[in-house]
């Protein structure tokens, strides 16, 4: 072959049969390839500069050429786990000095609200003499309306954090602090996250733009821009919620809570308050009783290797301890082995995809927690959570939280507990003998919702719309729950474990605190959709009881009491039902199907060869598979094929028809479900309504196939059995938009409704009517019960909570008297400060947690005054002490409000002369700076090492 020069690439190619060789000692190096004659591209692209080298990435070098990649990075490794550890220890340090300063500063400034917000409190918490030597450390100071840089002299006497506090800033860092963020942008930022969601980033971004308009720039340290203070702002607010959680403890403590008094103060006076019996107690079912609902979310997952989890994992306490999961695996098994169960494949456990967690196992490869369950009570509060680490919705989660429940209530209160997966907890629950001692007060339901995803059978024993004891409790708290965590499903998926806990327990407790804020509208809410109910409900008896009963002898109209017994002898059909006869129907409903294929393969002429071999194949499978399913079903083949038109056999065809219907209900009920939820406290969106109304639209056509497919074979059946029946309103062909009116709980849903046709319930469509009325009244009327006895346990908790916190107001007073005992109750408390400065403290603190209680009960009082009316009789007691004590609260809190109003304006007067200085105090801050160690000024602090300068001056 012939040498190819290409002048147009300046490569030069041998014969292609030739091997090409590689000399080592003459690297390409060495043999620089001919430059490319490029002037022809120069002249096609001459705007672009050809003569400009392009900038070079050099390869990323070890840091210690000597040691291994893997090396190199367990390092990189280690260092970073020191620095975080390190700068956990330092904070853990200083949360007592920064607690007791921040409850002390707290008070002083009013919350940070008062004029003196910004004032320097610094003289008051040092101890140092003239001559100390002091640290001076450039700190950059951020709040809402501005920032600036700061020179900081820091006194060796007390921590930098408490410094930077005692000017109304919050530090980044517990010892060499470099940013400040002022205590109310902290609180602008709680408030902004609880209630729109917002992200970190945008929050500071949005922060430092509307700042750097409006005051100086904080410039990075190559003086190019403003500096990025988010990690820093991150760190301010993950101490701040803990500084929250300490004062709430702190009032805790004061009051001496025990468990259920804790639970009626931060979850639900409603369910845990006390009660004075004020309420109606007639019926047993509902008497004194606590309903709580169950669930898992799967949404919330956390990924292994988000987030640097280098600190051990600390629980919060709404969650339940990894020991006491583990505690009640244990105690499971050693049930197991006591009772010998077997285990056996459970319908409603199977037809749920949580419980089952080898179908989630891709899903959760990557994941270390994969969901959390959750509890809460009928007001949509929350009661405990519990984290799922790498398993599904096993069993040991629901009854750790159940525990934990009936370890913190009255020992003799019973309990209901809606949960998607009620039946099968009940069966797991009584085949292992769990909580023997508790089981006669547990009762079990499902969620209303989910309950029409069971049998029916099923429904009849666990739906609470169809059992006493539930009143119109949903069981779909947990739902809601979900929806309004949702926006923290992304950023807390890569955060750490520590900060998703956190967060997940932060949010929980301010959605409980609105939950009691809202308590009394609630009540009210829920007493007029009763009254609703009653209303629509007694229009349908009122008109049934002016029919004739064609069921009874004589000339007798339909009763109450009729209905009644109708319900039970359904509900006893409904039980009698064994799951193996739902296994025979479907395998007589998919023998019946494959010999309509039979037939049609029949009548059919093929058109080729092809086909024949074909029509051959088909016959000979469903003949052999329809020879099986004649044999499991203790028939014979050919006496099966002779049955096919009887009445049994369209009674099977029909079960199957509506089952699929009914399936097709329940999917559809489930897009629509958004946007028939208005309790959820969550607006659908624009898209979020397109994307519900294209999912159904996209579900039309195996609906519409369903809804024609039923019509079909309740024709064929009702003109075999009953001809007359077609002329009835109830079996009329079913249109897509008449299906999308047909509520789960209606009758046509009903399995024995089609079989047992010789029962009036199953019969006639008024029986129906009048059953499901009567059953909703029962509800209604067990609802009303429990709203009056939730109205005295509210008000009840709320007078009594006032009486503790006046009664321990008056035990500091008194406390405070010379000689102080320094050993009394409060001596535990804040032992920072010295017995007198911490009891005024106390007082102070308490205080301010009784205005913000009156005003709570304040804000009851309209709800309540008029459930109070409205709920009285017979049954009930006629007063209560809040109605003692809520009108001069009311009085004394405008009162209180008048002054305030007046005080500020008289501080906008225009009035010359300096103001008057402010008084010391004697005991203004008695600290024992024994605790108060000066921090090591060159541990590195992660993003706080290296932003500033120290400079020591005398």
């Amino acid at each position: 072959m012939k040498r190819l020069h290409s002048h147009s690439d300046g490569l030069e190619t041998e014969d292609d049969e030739q091997p090409h060789h590689f000399d080592i000692n003459n690297p390409p190096e060495d043999n620089p390839v001919r430059p490319v004659e490029s002037s022809e591209i120069h002249s096609n692209w001459g705007l672009i500069p050809w003569n400009i080298p392009s900038p070079a990435i050099p390869p990323k070098r070890p840091l210690f050429s000597a040691l291994n990649p893997e090396t190199t990075a367990a390092i990189r490794q280690h260092d970073r786990r020191v620095v975080h550890l390190t700068q956990a220890d330092n904070w853990k340090k200083a949360m007592s000095t920064l607690f007791s300063s921040y409850v002390w500063l707290k008070e002083k400034t009013d919350n940070w609200t008062a004029k003196c917000t910004f004032d320097s409190f610094a003289k008051r918490f040092c101890k140092c003499d003239d001559t100390a030597r002091e640290a001076v450390a450039w700190v950059d100071l951020v709040d809402i309306t501005g920032q600036q840089r700061v020179k900081f002299h820091f006194c060796p006497c007390m921590p930098r954090s408490v410094q930077i506090l005692a000017n109304g800033f919050f530090p980044s860092s517990p010892s060499t602090p470099s940013a400040g963020f002022s205590m109310r942008l902290l609180a602008y930022h709680n408030y902004a996250w609880h209630y729109s969601n917002v992200r970190m980033l945008p929050f500071t971004e949005t922060q430092r733009v509307f700042s750097e308009e409006r005051s100086e720039i904080l410039w990075n340290r190559s003086k190019t821009s403003g500096r990025d203070l988010r990690q820093c702002f991150s760190s301010a607010v993950l101490v701040y919620r803990e500084l929250l959680k300490m004062n709430s403890e702190l009032i805790r403590s004061c009051l001496r809570l025990n468990e259920t008094q804790k639970l009626a103060s931060e979850v639900c006076p409603a369910c845990f308050g006390p009660t004075k019996k004020t309420g109606s107690h007639r019926i047993p079912s509902v008497s004194n009783r606590l309903i709580v609902a169950l669930d898992g979310n799967f949404q919330h997952r956390h990924q292994k290797l988000a987030g640097r989890n280098h600190i051990p994992l600390v629980t919060p306490e709404i969650f339940v301890q990894p020991s006491d999961l583990d505690d009640m695996k244990t105690y499971i098994s050693n049930q197991e082995r006591l009772n010998k169960v077997r285990k056996k494949a459970d319908r409603c456990a199977d037809s749920h995809k949580a419980a089952d967690d080898t179908r989630n196992e891709t899903t959760w490869k990557s994941c270390d927690d994969t969901g959390l369950m959750g509890s809460c009570c009928r007001h949509d509060s929350v009661i405990y959570l519990a984290n799922i680490h790498g398993t599904g919705e096993n069993r040991a989660l629901p009854l750790t939280i159940l525990k934990r429940i009936l370890g913190n209530i009255e020992q003799d209160r019973p309990v209901g507990i809606l949960y998607d997966l009620g039946c099968s907890l009940d069966k797991y629950m009584k085949l292992r003998d769990i909580f023997p001692d508790s089981r006669n007060r547990l009762n079990l339901g499902t969620s209303v919702f989910h309950a029409y995803v069971h049998e029916w059978g099923c429904q009849v024993k666990y739906n609470p719309r169809y059992q006493p004891g539930w009143g119109l409790s949903d069981g779909e708290s947990l739902e809601r729950l979900w929806s309004s965590l949702s926006p923290q499903v992304s950023p807390l998926r890569y955060a750490t474990r520590n900060n998703r806990l956190a967060a997940l327990a932060h949010r929980c407790k301010y959605r409980n605190q609105q939950s009691i804020s809202k308590l009394a509208a609630w009540l009210r809410r829920k007493f007029d959709q009763a009254l609703l109910r009653r209303d629509t409900e007694m229009i349908v008896i009122n008109e049934l009881l002016q029919i004739h009963n064609p069921h009874s002898d004589g000339n007798e109209r339909y009763t109450v009491g009729f209905f009644r017994s109708q319900w039970s002898d359904q509900v006893r059909v409904a039980l009698e039902n064994k799951e193996n006869e739902d296994e025979s129907k479907e395998k007589l409903a998919q023998f019946l199907r494959n010999e309509n294929i039979l037939q049609s393969y029949s009548g059919r002429l093929p058109e080729s060869w092809i086909e024949v071999d074909e029509m051959i194949t088909v016959i000979l499978d469903k003949e052999k598979a329809q020879q099986e399913l004649a044999a499991s079903l203790g028939k014979d083949y050919e006496d099966l094929r002779g049955t096919c038109q009887s009445e049994l056999s369209l009674l099977t065809q029909l079960w199957k028809a509506k089952s699929d219907l009914y399936a097709q209900a329940v999917e559809v009920r489930a897009e629509q479900q958004p946007l028939e939820n208005a309790q959820s406290g969550n607006t659908v969106g624009t898209r979020m309504k397109e994307r519900i109304f294209a999912a159904i639209k996209r579900r039309k056509g195996p609906v519409v196939k369903a809804i024609n497919n039923f019509n079909m074979r309740r024709k064929e059946y009702l003109q075999k059995t009953d001809p007359r029946r077609l002329l009835l309103p109830e079996n009329q062909d079913l249109t897509f938009d008449s299906f999308l009116t047909i509520d789960l709980d209606d009758p046509l849903w009903i399995n024995d409704h089609f079989y047992y046709a010789r029962a009036p319930w199953a019969l006639d469509p008024q029986v129906r009517r009048g059953i499901k009325s009567v059953l909703f009244l029962d509800r209604v009327e067990e609802e009303i019960e429990l709203l009056t006895q939730e109205l005295d346990r509210s008000i009840t908790w709320a007078y009594e909570y006032r009486k503790s916190l006046l009664d321990t107001i008056s035990e500091l007073e008194l406390e405070s008297e010379e000689p102080i005992d320094l050993a009394n109750r409060f001596a535990s408390i804040l032992t920072n400060f010295q017995m007198k400065g911490k009891l005024r403290l106390l007082r102070s603190e308490l205080k301010r947690h009784l205005r913000d209680h009156e005003r709570l009960m304040v804000a009851w009082m309209v709800d309540v005054e008029v459930l109070w009316k409205n709920t009285r009789s017979q049954h009930t007691k006629a007063d209560h002490p809040w109605f003692d004590v809520i009108s001069s609260i009311k009085e004394a809190l405008t009162r209180s409000d008048i002054g305030t109003i007046e005080d500020t304006l008289e501080a906008l007067s225009f009035v010359d002369g300096e103001p008057e200085a402010e008084q010391p105090e004697d005991e203004a801050w008695e600290a024992d700076h024994d605790d108060q160690t000066t921090p090591d000024q060159t541990t590195p602090e992660g993003e706080e090492a290296g932003e500033g300068t120290d400079e020591v001056t005398q």
